[in-house]
């Protein structure tokens, strides 16, 4: 198996590098990815240059793929810098000079540090490799395809044991010596999410199968992880977004709609308890509702401390109290508040606050100028209702589980999505001659037609 996990992510890479559809995808399933990589060898799992080494041997991978990506095709460089960029910068580098006045300043300053690499690969590389609505289908089938894999083999592993009602990997070297069961969670949920939103125009069984195949090994990875607000949220997203994958005129093909919607929950619901009532006495004891209840009060506690932190502090109200100030300031021993917009305004004050506020509105405003363009086209509404689901499923996340210097992929998401408003009228439907067998239209039945 490890020959195979090996083998695989070669082929992968060689791939990203000719065929570029298949470069987002290595940044979109990055951390699984990596998890199962480290799983596959001593080195990788257990010293600090192998784990080290995979970051900067995808990050490698990119920047060739990227370089080559627009050596095809200049046009790939329209449009990178605009607004949305402007702003995003703004707010990396406002947070990054809250550091100096932050009681968790030193704490907050070598994150950033740390998280370098991440921005390159999300901020730089992932909006020069998706530039319009086409390869981002491209690259949610391809995700959908490689992610259900990804998922099968970590469930199948020795190497991820369950401890604590929660699968993982053993790692000498990370905090706990475990790996991060959330991004095993957030790989399940992204899943089930995708094989709810991607349609199919390949009208193959495999491709059917896959989305069915995806939604059930995507909820039992999310349950065996632990993690409920993945599962939570991917259904939120899911009732969320629904109703923009296709056009709901006439009677008949609302009922379809709905039934397609009913009965993947339906799927949802039912792998879960099974997993859950099958599962080991931590496994039940995670999921049962008072631990979950735990859990969002915690989060409240969180969020209640750093806010009323910041308002018994009006001089700080305007620049905030810093960044990772609540770590440094809460007495619960939590890093962060696990909330995205909390941290905005407490740890970033008024400025930050602002600047976020900005971005979330610049994207609202991109995305609903891209629904008005495409909605008749039910191709490209379902390639976006995808793309939103996406976005709106990791926006969710981040105020459940993240801090703005770990949040790369949704602020990556939010990058594209101004190019892809912009690009809606200049690019063709497909792309510039590469790898044609994946232009192919989908169907429009974006909600697992087969039913």
């Amino acid at each position: 198996m490890s020959v195979m996990i090996l083998f695989g992510f070669a082929l992968w890479s060689v791939l990203a590098i000719l065929l570029t559809i298949f470069a987002p995808t290595l940044l979109i399933l990055f951390f699984p990815l990596k998890q199962l990589v480290q799983s596959s060898l001593g080195f990788f799992r257990e010293t600090a240059l192998g784990n080290e080494s995979i970051n900067y041997l995808v990050a490698f991978i990119l920047a060739m793929a990227t370089g080559y990506a627009i050596f095809k095709n200049r046009q790939r460089v329209r449009g990178f810098i605009n607004g949305t960029t402007i702003i995003v910068i703004a707010l990396y580098s406002w947070a990054l000079l809250t550091c100096f006045w932050s009681p968790g300043g030193s704490k907050g300053s070598q994150v950033f540090v740390s998280a370098i690499p991440y921005f390159i690969m999300f901020f730089i590389f992932l909006p020069f490799l998706i530039t319009n609505l086409n390869e981002w289908s491209q690259t949610a089938r391809i995700c959908l395809v490689l992610g259900t894999i990804i998922t099968g083999l970590i469930l199948i592993s020795p190497e991820f044991t369950m401890k604590y009602g929660r699968i993982g990997l053993d790692l000498p070297n990370a905090p706990g010596g475990r790996s991060n069961p959330l991004a095993l969670g957030e790989l399940g949920g992204t899943c089930i999410v995708l094989a709810a939103f991607v349609g199919t125009g390949f009208d193959l069984l495999y491709f059917k199968l896959f989305r069915i195949i995806g939604v059930i090994v995507g909820t039992i990875l999310v349950v065996k992880s632990g993690s409920r607000g993945q599962l939570m949220f991917a259904v939120v997203t899911i009732a969320l977004c629904y109703p923009i994958s296709r056009p709901l005129a006439g009677i008949k093909n609302y009922i379809l709609t709905a039934i397609g919607l009913i009965v993947t929950l339906i799927i949802i619901y039912y792998v879960a308890n099974l997993v859950v009532s099958t599962g080991s006495m931590d496994t039940e004891k995670r999921w049962a509702e008072g631990a979950t209840n735990e859990g969002v009060d915690a989060r409240y506690s969180n969020i209640i401390f750093l806010l009323e932190t910041w308002l018994k502090s009006p001089l700080f109200w305007v620049q905030g109290l810093g960044f990772y100030s609540f770590s440094a300031l809460n007495p619960f021993g939590e890093p962060y508040t696990h909330c995205l917009v909390a941290d905005m305004l407490g740890e970033l004050g008024l400025i930050g606050f602002t600047l976020f506020l900005t971005l979330c509105l610049l994207t609202w405003n991109s995305c609903r100028k891209i629904f008005i363009t495409i909605r008749d086209n039910q191709t490209q509404r379902a390639n976006f209702s995808s793309f939103l689901a996406v976005l709106v499923y990791h926006f969710l996340l981040s105020n459940k589980q993240g801090n703005l210097a770990g949040e790369f992929l949704m602020i990556g998401l939010m990058l594209l999505v101004f190019r892809i408003e912009k690009n809606l009228n200049f690019y063709s439907d497909t792309d510039s001659g590469e790898s044609s067998n994946f232009s192919e239209e989908i169907s429009g039945d974006p909600i697992l037609p087969i039913f």
